[in-house]
């Protein structure tokens, strides 16, 4: 007999620029990665758990290659604050030392 506690859920994270209405019909968690804002969160019905540090917090735990490699291009400050001391202060080094290799070679 199969214990009803058991669960599995399958997730998938996506990084878009916009939404399509399909986006938002099927798509459980939308986050503003921009605005810092929870634009869906079917989950919490109570509206208790839709803070978007706390949801941004859950991604970044999950999926840190993705989460951490978008939001060092959009904000690194923010991405900062959720990451280990001496961790934070390597990424923001790199983002500054890969910004400043994208400028030599557009020249």
């Amino acid at each position: 007999m199969a214990d009803p506690a058991n669960h599995q859920y399958d997730e998938r994270i996506e990084f878009t620029r916009g939404l399509s209405s399909k986006d938002q019909v099927y798509a459980g968690v939308i986050l503003n990665l921009n605005k810092k804002t929870v634009i869906q969160n079917r989950y919490d019905v109570t509206k208790q758990n839709s803070d978007f540090d706390k949801l941004f917090k859950y991604f970044l735990e999950g999926y840190p290659q993705y989460v951490a490699k978008v939001m060092t291009e959009l904000d690194p400050e923010y991405l900062a604050q959720f990451l280990p001391k001496e961790e934070a202060k390597d990424d923001v080094t790199d983002v500054e030392v890969k910004t400043e290799n994208a400028e030599v070679q557009a020249e």
